[in-house]
């Protein structure tokens, strides 16, 4: 059985997971974040790959059912501020062995425990510290995003790297989401996505680069896609 680590806010892209089969792990509020994103698991943990996380000390629930699947999870003490860019220690992308953050901000426990299980990690840091939320990781060396920044990061340092719009995405409590807080990966080869991705201008373009990585996709629910702090698959 599949095992994801998410927010469970919104039942009906809960539901649908679990008619798939797969078991859902619930993030708990953390309640020094912001109400709308309290149980954003993008705020909330950092997977360095889907065997190894660090999950913020608010998490211990969720911790005790992702160690028992194998997977090396460590609890991080650090506070997490209610505003920028205090809340964001947590909001590192890695892929390939590169972390994707605004260094200055990001939590030393992700790093510290990468080095001790020999997963060494380089540090790219870029300006936009949602790093994790902005970016729809496909793999190892593909990803879909709407920041520049970003973009330019992860292509240079050779990811192929879709560039979509900005916005489209509903956020509750913001003006707009991120691709990465409203999509995750529910298998090795298929992505959910939180909503209906047909709501998206780059909707086509989306999927052609899908198709590109040989990735099927899933739609939860209905309507705009839906930032719910993306879906981390736990193996």
């Amino acid at each position: 059985m599949p095992h994801v680590f998410c927010s469970t806010k919104y039942p009906e892209y809960i539901n649908d997971l679990k008619l798939l089969g797969i078991d859902v792990i619930e993030t708990s509020p953390c309640g020094s974040l912001p109400r709308p994103v309290c149980r954003h698991a993008d705020m909330l943990s950092c997977f360095i790959d889907a065997h190894t996380a660090v999950l913020h000390k608010s998490q211990s629930t969720a911790l005790e059912k992702i160690r028992p699947l194998g997977m090396n999870a460590q609890s991080s003490t650090i506070e997490l501020g209610g505003v920028y860019p205090g809340d964001i220690a947590l909001n590192c992308l890695v892929m390939n062995g590169v972390a994707y953050c605004r260094f200055d901000s990001a939590d030393e426990t992700v790093f510290d425990f990468a080095r001790r299980l020999g997963k060494g990690l380089t540090v790219c840091n870029v300006r936009q510290g949602y790093a994790c939320c902005s970016v729809l990781k496909l793999s190892e060396t593909a990803a879909i995003t709407a920041d520049r920044g970003l973009f330019r990061a992860l292509t240079e340092n050779g990811a192929d790297v879709l560039m979509i719009s900005p916005g489209s995405i509903r956020l509750d409590g913001y003006g707009c989401g991120f691709i990465g807080g409203a999509s995750g990966l529910i298998s090795d080869k298929t992505v959910a996505f939180c909503g209906d991705l047909h709501t998206h201008p780059d909707s086509e373009s989306i999927r052609d680069f899908l198709a590109k990585h040989r990735m099927d996709y899933i739609c939860l629910g209905d309507g705009a896609l839906t930032d719910i702090g993306g879906i981390r698959l736990c193996k």
